[in-house]
């Protein structure tokens, strides 16, 4: 199957992560892709250079680069000659940019489309116009063949909106790291140990990173330390950020955006990944801590309690200061605890491999093969 995949293969000026990561690790396996008879042509999505705050805006970078892709799909199609339009897509009006991009391209060259949504909550993907949601459902039953998602949760509420569950699937996603079991710290801790903390991600209020902050402020802090990899991404997030840095002092280590080797050393060596946010699709960071044998505590809000467990982590309520530093205390005073829940997640990150998605991705890709 020939497959043109649009996605932001190319950041440009945007967070490097979220699906940039997705899509750009696919293309890195190509023994599975080849397995799964796929053939990626790449359409990006990232044509024009923006501020890396600008997700779902309107302002001109936004509409320019709308227009262009808007403009230029149908040619990359009949220049390329694909099987599929893959396209990844987010919430709110980037969903509806994207959509109308879709339904341009389908109705202009007939292609199979597939369309896969990077979040899991319906509320905090639709925009809450009643219109506009109207127009977005009525293009997803209409010019969309395959709809994937992100959880088992969000398929049904779409579907109870009227769309048909046979054309849709979950597809959760995958770790990224290149770590053996040789490889992963898994100690017990002894009372005069630093616990090594970890938050990966946009350092901003959608992730939790101030909240995180101020629950610390209830731990003893000779007891732990805190690893951030990451960027804030607008200027109230970077006068805030300064000000943690100020408060937690020598118990902060900053590492900006990471990757490849440094990324995984510092995944390795933590003891648990915390991630508070309010509001999430599937996050891959999750994954990789699992594959790194770390604990894990986040937030009930996307696709998370899907795959986070009691025997992985600790789930809390976003928000819920008094719980995040309560779980923080229990993990630093229970080590035991925390060994057999690191000992754990690596065995159970093995379900989230790349070689996985790819598979899930080429099955969505027949999906309806045999009825049209």
């Amino acid at each position: 199957m020939r497959v043109l995949m649009a996605a932001p293969f190319e950041a440009k000026g945007r967070y490097k992560g979220g699906i940039s990561s997705v899509v750009n690790n696919m293309l890195l396996h190509k023994s599975a892709l080849d397995e799964c008879n796929l053939e990626i042509i790449k359409f990006n999505t990232c044509a024009v250079e923006r501020a890396a705050g600008s997700d779902a805006s309107f302002n001109k970078e936004n509409i320019k680069n709308a227009l262009y892709l808007y403009n230029t799909i149908t040619d990359s199609i009949k220049e390329n000659n694909p099987d599929i339009l893959y396209y990844h897509s987010s919430v709110r009006y980037a969903l509806l940019k994207d959509l109308l991009i879709l339904r341009n391209a389908k109705i202009h060259t007939k292609i199979k489309t597939v369309i896969h949504i990077h979040f899991a909550d319906y509320e905090k993907i639709m925009t809450g116009n009643s219109l506009i949601d109207k127009l977005i459902l009525s293009i997803l039953k209409k010019y969309v063949d395959v709809i994937v998602f992100l959880s088992e949760t969000t398929m049904n509420s779409f579907v109870m909106h009227g769309i048909d569950g046979k054309k849709c699937t979950v597809i959760y996603n995958f770790n990224t790291l290149t770590l053996k079991e040789s490889d992963i710290n898994i100690s017990t801790l002894n009372e005069d140990k630093i616990m090594r903390l970890l938050f990966v991600g946009t350092i901003g209020k959608r992730k939790g990173f101030f909240d995180l902050v101020k629950a610390l402020e209830r731990v003893d802090k000779s007891k732990y330390e805190l690893h951030v990899c990451g960027e804030a991404t607008d200027e109230e997030s970077k006068e805030l950020f300064e000000e943690c840095k100020k408060k937690l002092k020598k118990n902060l280590v900053f590492h900006g955006f990471i990757s490849g080797e440094e990324r995984d050393c510092i995944y390795k060596n933590a003891d648990i990944m915390i991630l508070p946010s309010y509001g999430e699709g599937l996050p891959m960071v999750i994954l990789e801590a699992f594959s790194a044998g770390c604990a894990v505590i986040s937030t009930n809000v996307g696709a998370i309690p899907e795959i986070l467990k009691d025997e992985n982590g600790t789930i809390i309520e976003p928000g819920n200061i008094d719980a995040l530093s309560q779980a923080i205390s229990f993990y630093i005073d229970n080590p035991k605890i925390l060994f057999e829940i690191q000992k754990n997640n690596f065995q159970y990150s093995s379900k989230f491999t790349c070689e996985e998605f790819i598979y899930r991705v080429s099955e969505a890709c027949k999906k309806g093969d045999n009825s049209e």
